[in-house]
């Protein structure tokens, strides 16, 4: 395919004046050259299919979701309340029940795939199981297959009557802004590492992360009180030291004048 390109009028009437003559030729016929070639479409992978699919399925959950809500509330929408919808609808968004389960089904089936996908393609998977007991403490870590584990937990059972097995996400961390157990404080092999912090309203949490890749939260306070704190990086207690000296104490004294003030104000 090729495309055409005009010249400009004044660039034509200067390049073809003739000055023996002074007149103009013929026009020349217009410039053609090559169109560029179509860019070809980006390849695809199943993780893209996957990942696609994944937001589809949440985008229309979510629709309906937002519809059965706004029925459900109805009558406390702003400026004014909503119309019912017909019984018959609701019943059909409802699926006989199966929305409210639809969403976990859905996200579990993702999740199983996606890692079945990092098999598939020599990734290794994205989970480990490990032996814990209900009391905080990990008996036996990095098993790659539930059967691997299953044989471990044999072995310790008899010793251990309440172990169990936990799958573990090699990048999982405790829920944001929950303060886990300080019992697993314990737990943590090697070197420890400060990821992240959770800012709380009376005293923040911080996230450490041990060699295995093992991740737990608890109070500023409580770490700082804990043998772990010395296998700390050195960016870690600077981190630690700071919020402890300097930053609560001062978050402390905002608060403090902001109830004086508050309290002064009030008749």
């Amino acid at each position: 395919m090729t495309s055409i390109i005009p010249r400009s009028p004044e660039t034509t009437k200067q390049a073809r004046a003739n000055p023996k003559q002074g007149r103009n030729p013929r026009p020349q016929p217009l410039m053609r050259c090559a169109a560029p070639a179509p860019a070809l479409p980006e390849p695809i992978d199943a993780q893209d299919l996957r990942i696609r699919a994944h937001e589809i399925g949440i985008h229309w959950w979510s629709i309906i979701d937002s519809v059965l809500s706004s029925h459900e509330h109805r009558e406390h929408v702003h400026p004014q309340p909503l119309e019912p919808l017909p019984q018959w609808a609701v019943d059909r968004l409802k699926d006989q029940g199966r929305h409210n389960s639809s969403e976990a089904e859905f996200s579990q089936a993702d999740r199983l795939l996606k890692d079945w996908l990092h098999l598939a393609v020599g990734d290794g998977s994205q989970y480990r199981y490990e032996v814990w007991t209900n009391k905080g403490a990990r008996l036996s870590i990095r098993h790659e297959s539930l059967a691997e584990a299953a044989e471990v937990l044999d072995r310790l059972k008899p010793e251990h009557p309440e172990a169990f097995i936990a799958r573990v996400h090699v990048l999982s961390g405790p829920p944001f802004g929950q303060a886990l157990n300080p019992a697993l404080l314990d737990t943590l092999i090697g070197r420890v590492d400060h990821i992240g912090t959770a800012f709380a309203d009376d005293e923040d949490e911080y996230t450490v992360q041990d060699e295995t890749g093992r991740q737990v939260s608890v109070k500023a306070s409580t770490l700082r009180q804990h043998q772990v704190y010395d296998r700390l990086t050195k960016r870690g207690k600077e981190s630690l030291d700071h919020y402890l000296a300097e930053y609560k104490p001062r978050k402390q004294a905002i608060r403090k004048a902001a109830a004086e003030r508050k309290a002064g104000e009030q008749p």
